[in-house]
């Protein structure tokens, strides 16, 4: 095969690289006119446009600035390292010329051909298109509620909570592993006024023998894909739960759920639309709130926000939504809804119904009131009941500063609470929460598991003033 400087400034173009054929006729299959070069005569043809010399074609041909500083001579020879230290630049540059684009390798895009987008919230500061979120809490709290309520404002265009702000209306997929859809999921959405032309339950994977199977993240993605283009304007795809759909996966091993949960971020941030997934917690309680998500770190750290539903410790029937994670936005606040029944048509069914006002506690300090266990509840015990005899409203605040000086923690005083049957309440539109104990409370359960004598020095006024001598502070703190 001959060889000339057109044909080498030609097959180092990034347009022309993947050549076969015969040893005198090379045929680039890049293009959508391929080219046939006869690398004897120096010669090229394409059909139904003609042909020419190799120099010509090498002329028409349009070059990065970069290529055209490639030395059009042979590759260079190997510079020694004296050499090297000041012609690196330049050795560099000619190495390139022996580069061919590859079909499989690194993907690779410079940072200045990036064009940068703003993040689109569908709810501001909680949902965005193209990520996903997940919404984790325990079973029976309404997690399923929550996601059916979004569905439902998506579809409808309708007012999300405490903001007041309106969405855009869209589309809406629905897999959903735990509730039917004639039963639940549409009476449900029913029940707060979602448009069900939009939204779009998926029940089962069609097989090719017929037979039906349930949807698979790590097989049945493209098959999402196919109908979220057919249907159009697709907002948001709700899991519920994720680990029904991970197939073989298994949900504790990091790798197989990235790779699991990959393909499905990718085409969600494709058609724009928000990917919520809902999850449950661990029974753990060591570790920050965060680990509580089930299953693999992989999940949280895929996720670019994390919601907790939890109950309100002050109130049973309260439900609280909490931001776990969000790397999206600054921290937003909570929100907090009760589960309401309504009657349609004869069908009892629930729902959420929000209240008005934001909730600024924390998941971290809410979860860390839930489980745990003290060496001595007995003595945290007998702490709180002391603090709140006779009947006093004591400030939450006060309460808590002076237990942790005693080595008691906020779980285990809670714990107490609900033991002795404390109760909360907010003192004022403006104040803090308060607890106190009624006065018919049942306190023999208290008597042999008195607080040591000399160890506390009690101020009955509202909010009072707890005090310790040095050797009960000690005492308590090995005890506790």
């Amino acid at each position: 095969m001959g060889s000339s400087k057109s044909l080498n400034k030609i097959l180092t173009h990034p347009d022309y690289f993947d050549y076969d054929g015969p040893a005198n006729y090379l045929t680039d299959q890049s293009g959508a006119n391929p080219v046939i070069i006869n690398s004897i005569k120096d010669t090229w043809f394409i059909e139904g446009e003609g042909g020419g010399e190799l120099s010509e074609l090498a002329e028409r041909l349009e070059y990065p600035p970069e290529q055209l500083s490639i030395d059009e001579n042979a590759r260079p020879e190997p510079l020694s390292i004296s050499q090297a230290d000041t012609g690196l630049p330049e050795r560099q540059k000619a190495q390139l010329k022996s580069v061919s684009p590859q079909k499989i390798g690194l993907l690779i895009v410079r940072a200045s051909t990036v064009k940068t987008k703003p993040i689109k919230w569908i709810w501001p500061g909680i949902l965005a298109q193209g990520k996903l979120v997940l919404l984790a809490g325990d079973p029976g709290l309404g997690k399923s509620q929550v996601s059916l309520f979004i569905c439902a404002t998506i579809s409808s265009g309708g007012q999300w909570p405490v903001s007041g702000g309106t969405c855009e209306k869209g589309n809406i997929l629905i897999l959903s592993a735990e509730d039917g859809a004639d039963d639940m999921i549409v009476p449900r959405l029913q029940a707060v006024n979602a448009d069900l032309e939009k939204i779009h339950i998926i029940e089962a994977v069609k097989t090719d023998d017929g037979n039906e199977k349930t949807f698979d993240l790590s097989s049945d993605v493209e098959l999402l894909k196919n109908e979220a283009v057919r249907i159009g304007n697709v907002k948001l795809i709700i899991i519920d739960p994720i680990s029904a759909y991970l197939g073989k996966i298994d949900s504790h091993r990091n790798t197989e759920v990235r790779d699991a949960l990959n393909p499905i971020i990718k085409f969600a941030d494709e058609i724009g639309a928000c990917l919520l997934c809902v999850t449950h917690l661990n029974k753990g309680s060591s570790g920050n709130a965060l680990s509580r998500v089930t299953g693999s770190i992989a999940f949280a750290a895929a996720a670019r926000a994390c919601f907790v539903v939890t109950r309100d410790p002050n109130d049973p029937d309260r439900r609280l939504m909490l931001p776990l994670k969000n790397n999206l936005a600054k921290d937003t606040y909570g929100f907090a809804y009760r589960i309401e029944l309504k009657d349609l048509s004869g069908i009892e069914i629930t729902c959420v119904a929000w209240e008005p006002d934001k909730i600024d506690l924390s998941a971290e300090e809410v979860l860390s009131t839930q489980g745990g266990n003290s060496e001595n509840r007995a003595f945290a015990e007998s702490f709180l009941k002391e603090e709140l005899k006779d009947g006093f409203e004591i400030p939450c605040k006060g309460l808590y500063e002076r237990a942790e000086e005693h080595g008691i923690s906020r779980k285990v005083l809670w714990k107490m609470k609900d033991k002795i049957g404390a109760k909360a309440l907010k003192s004022g539109f403006n104040e803090g929460w308060v607890w106190y104990l009624p006065i018919d409370a049942d306190n023999e359960d208290s008597q042999n598991t008195k607080i040591p004598e000399g160890s506390l020095i009690q101020n009955r006024n509202l909010g009072g003033i707890l005090a310790k001598t040095e050797s009960s502070h000690a005492t308590f703190k090995e005890t506790i």
